[in-house]
This record gives structure tokens, sequence and C-alpha cells, in this order.
């Protein structure tokens, strides 16, 4: 059976057959863009906590450099293979895809936190601690319910167990297919926003996710201050020495509660919004769609769907221009990855603390990505260059 367009289930804001006129005033495409940006920022903040927590998850855990890049990898490649399955089973019921994601991502963060419950920190006032020369060794153990495994001798509250770094990769997988989620967000903008609004609202969101990335940086940076049970530390561990661990778990778990506030309500949109039907007859009038693919995409079923799967695929494949701007991006997340080691890498080398080094890339990052949208912004509203001409500066720069 078909879906009309005009149906109050595909139009008015609710859950099933529960459409109450009340929520009209929800039903817009402004509010739509809040908070499909504030879920934005919260992902970025995930996202760019990976990069500011990896020393202090590698010496927590006791990971080595080859499990911190599985992590990281497990993220990027299954955001990577969902991407495209997101995009074709989205074009029928995107934001319930959205919603999924939004799910996804949430469970991640709470997996990314939740591996601090394992460890049980020790009472340095009443363990037994055995001197060294200079280096005082601490006792910690691994709290694993009823089980508590054999004491580990570390300088840090390391803890070496295999089951942590399967949660935490676990973790990356999910996160990135929650992340994969922004597709759908993104298409269902172009849906409800004109022409003229397009633009200037895909900008807004993707400043707010930057800045999300960015401020990542200085909240990650800050929680390393805190001790990690949030209270006082013992007596005798201090910010800076070597038993000190920051409140790193709160950098996953408070972008992952804001992410379940802002993202949650979008299941009370439907499938089309009213301001959907105007923006449709603008692509109609302009010859850039008809109401035939729309109604065709809407009453799609489930089957028809896993069928067109490699069809399209092969489709797409055969774009020169699409493939170019996936080798082009994929040249890019190479060395985007590789900046998940800049807080490491530049601690050591100039002999400072993750939280400072955190603290100065943030404020880099965030002076960079303000002065480069507002002149980027200035260049293109001034001499509006062609396709050819973003690219080549793409490239110079």
């Amino acid at each position: 059976m078909g879906v009309e367009m005009n149906s109050p289930r595909v139009t008015n804001c609710g859950l099933w057959g529960w459409r109450p006129s009340f929520l009209k005033i929800y039903n817009t495409p402004n509010m739509y863009l809040v908070l499909f940006s504030i879920s934005s920022f919260a992902i970025a903040v995930t996202l760019g906590m990976n990069q500011v927590l990896i020393p202090t998850l590698q010496e927590l855990f006791n990971l080595n450099s080859k499990q911190i890049g599985l992590i990281l990898i497990a993220n990027d490649l299954s955001g990577l293979v969902v991407a495209f399955i997101f995009g074709h089973f989205a074009s029928k019921g995107k934001i319930k895809w959205l919603l999924f994601g939004v799910i996804v991502s949430f469970i991640a963060n709470l997996l990314q936190s939740g591996t601090q419950l394992f460890v049980k920190l020790p009472e340095l006032t009443s363990n037994v601690t055995e001197s060294s020369g200079t280096e005082e060794k601490v006792m910690c153990t691994l709290n694993d319910g009823d089980n508590v495994n054999s004491v580990i001798e570390s300088t840090f509250y390391a803890v070496q167990n295999n089951k942590l770094f399967w949660i935490l990769f676990l973790a990356g997988i999910l996160q990135g297919i929650g992340t994969s989620q922004a597709i759908c967000g993104i298409t269902y903008l172009d849906e409800v926003m004109t022409k003229k609004k397009l633009g200037p609202s895909i900008a807004v969101a993707s400043i707010i996710g930057l800045l999300g990335y960015t401020a990542s940086y200085l909240f990650g940076a800050y929680l390393l201050t805190q001790y990690v049970t949030l209270g006082t530390p013992p007596d005798g561990v201090t910010l800076g020495s070597g038993q000190w661990v920051g409140a790193w778990w709160m950098g996953y778990l408070a972008p992952g509660i804001l992410l379940a506030l802002s993202g949650i309500p979008l299941i009370l949109f439907p499938t089309q919004m009213p301001a959907a039907k105007i923006v449709l007859r603008e692509k109609i009038d302009n010859g850039k769609a008809s109401q035939q693919e729309k109604d065709f995409e809407l009453n799609r079923s489930f089957k028809k769907l896993i069928k067109d799967l490699l069809p399209t695929l092969k489709r797409l494949m055969k774009n020169k221009a699409l493939l170019f701007l996936l080798v082009g991006e994929a040249l890019n997340n190479i060395y985007v990855s590789s900046m998940a080691y800049d807080t490491k890498l530049l601690s050591q080398l100039f002999k400072i603390s993750v939280t400072e080094t955190g603290t100065l890339i943030g404020l880099l990052k965030i002076v960079g990505t303000l002065l480069g949208l507002a002149l980027g912004g200035a260049f293109m509203g001034k001499f509006t260059p062609s396709g050819k001409t973003c690219l080549l500066f793409v490239v110079v720069t």
C-alpha cells in the first residue's frame, strides 16, 4: 500500500498514531536544524576526544600503538562501509535512520566511558608500596565483578587486559556506524530547506560541528586536570605525578548525554515535513525533481531497496567526478587520522603535559577554524568563484 504525502502520519510530528496538534510549532526546518546541529556538535566532540585521550588510554589500559591504531581503524572502516548503506536505505525513513545512528553513537560513548568501571583504583594511603631507587611502584587491580585479577605493578594505574581492548574496539566500530547518520541528516535538510536557505543551513551545521571538534581539545585538556573520580585524590597524588589519572571517561560520557538529549527528539519529526512540499515544488520548477520520483522514493519497499543496492553502487562507481572526490577524501583522511597521535608526540617532543598540549591545539584550532570560515565566506561572497576555481584554491592551499 502506497504512502500518501498529505497523510498526517507522513507530515505531522509525533510517534505512530500519536500526532498532537501542539507539536506543529515544533515541525519547522529551523527547529530541525538546531537539534541536528547540536547532535553534530556532540558527535564531533566525541571524535575529537579520541585524539586528546589516546595517551591516557594507552597508559591506563597498557595498550600498544598497534592496538590504538586498530581502534581508530575500526571507527573509520565501519563508517566507510555503513555510509553507503545509510545513504541508500535512508531514501525512505531518513528520520528513523538518523535516530538509529544517534542511538548507536550513544551506546559507543557508554562503552568507552564504561571501561573505567573495570579499574579498581588503589588507595595510596593504605596500599602496599615498594620502593626501588627513586621510583615508587603502586599496586593496582582490575575490578572484574567477584573475580579480582592478580596485582599489577606500575608507576601508573595500568590495567593489562585484552577484554578492555576489545570493548574499545567494539566501541570504535559502533562509533563509526553512528557518525554515518550525518548523511541522513544532511539529506533531510536538503528536503526541507529552500535553495536560498540550504547553503547557509549546511554551513551552520558544519561550523557547529567544527567547533565541537576543536572544543574537544579544550574540554579534554580540562578533564585531564580533574581527578578520575571527580573527587579529592588520595594523599600523595598530585597533578603531574606518575599516579595521576584525569577524568578521561567524562570526555565520552558528557557528549553522549548531550547527543541523547538532542538526538532522541529527532524521532518526532515526520517523514515529510510540510516545508518539504515547498522545496519539492521549487525543485520541480527548476527541473531537478518530479512528483513521480518523490512518490516512487516514498513507496519503495525494503525488498526493492535491497534489490537496488548493487546496481546503485555500480552506477556510482562509473561516476568519474565522484571517484576523484572519494580518492581525494581518502588521502585527506590519511592526514586527519595521523593527527590522533599529535597530542602524544608533541607532549614527548616538547616535554610538556598532555593537558598543556591539548589546550594549545584546541586554541589554535578554534582560531584557525573561525578565521578560515570568515575569510572563506568573504572570498566566496565577494568573488563568487566557479567550481573549478574553488577546487584549484583547495589544491593550492
